[in-house]
């Protein structure tokens, strides 16, 4: 695991332990690599309740909720779909703390969007937080650089959130 992403997700798992906040996470591109940075830490079940994985629109109006008049109007790369996924996951996966992804880890423009940009969201005390968050479509950014990028991005975000 990448020595920065495997030092934040340690970070993380003991924040929210010495908090007692439980957290879970509903991830589109980033495949699961989340939970996947998450649980490769000791004792992370203590504080992790679970993931899902809603790569598709299908997915995400079925297990998140997400309103289907928002991916029709909006799409699955904006605000609004990433609010969606953290405050209905946040229920579904029981947690104090919901993060969410979704965004075009590609080259390719995606539903009007540039290559390697996402928008990353938080639901925490009742309130949800989105940001952008993009790379530069450099020849070294690729899928796996661009989510884990994210994934330190969303890391650290916590931490702010939590510290």
């Amino acid at each position: 695991m990448n020595a920065e992403l495997q030092v934040k997700a340690r970070q993380v798992i003991e924040v929210c332990s010495s908090q007692g906040i439980k957290i879970g996470a509903c991830e589109s591109f980033t495949g699961g690599g989340f939970a996947n940075a998450l649980t490769n830490i000791p004792g992370s079940s203590q504080v992790f309740n679970g993931a899902i994985v809603s790569y598709t629109n299908e997915v995400k109006v079925k297990l998140l909720q997400v309103n289907p008049v928002i991916l029709a109007k909006k799409g699955a790369i904006s605000t609004a779909c990433v609010q969606e996924m953290v405050l209905h996951g946040a229920k579904i996966l029981e947690v104090d703390l919901c993060v969410g992804f979704s965004g075009n880890a590609d080259r390719n423009v995606s539903e009007n969007q540039p290559p390697f940009f996402s928008f990353i969201g938080f639901y925490y005390h009742n309130q949800t937080f989105v940001y952008p968050f993009s790379l530069p479509d450099t020849p070294d950014v690729n899928r796996e650089t661009f989510k884990i990028a994210a994934t330190i991005f969303a890391l650290n975000k916590i931490l702010e959130l939590l510290t």
